[in-house]
């Protein structure tokens, strides 16, 4: 089945090619042993090449999730919604945030060695 080019551009597409960026750098950041099983699976021209494809994806994840959360508070503050019910503002965590952040970091650390 083929697809078009904008297929890829999907939202929900972008969002898991970013979230699986992320945990593809949780697994590289600590060793070489994983770096080097991950990087020698993933398609590109060098492992630099491939770093900056995983940050790349992993700052679109993470667009993604802040423009989320942006909604869920900004939804969780209409007036038809206060009062009813645990509050999404409160149950938004930012931990995912603090993850991707820091998993972009030690990749870019990764690129610039």
């Amino acid at each position: 089945m083929e697809h078009s080019a904008s297929e890829d551009d999907l939202p929900h597409r972008a969002f898991l090619r970013g979230y699986t960026a992320v945990l593809l750098g949780i697994l590289i950041k600590d060793g070489n042993a994983s770096r080097n099983v991950v990087l020698s699976a993933l398609s590109g021209e060098t492992p630099s090449a491939k770093l900056r494809t995983l940050v790349y994806h992993c700052r679109a994840f993470l667009d993604l999730y802040t423009q989320t959360a942006a909604s869920l508070i900004e939804e969780s503050d209409t007036p038809s919604l206060q009062g009813t019910g645990p509050r999404r503002k409160d149950l938004w965590d930012k931990t995912g945030e603090e993850v991707a952040r820091g998993v972009i970091a030690s990749l870019e650390l990764l690129c610039n060695n």
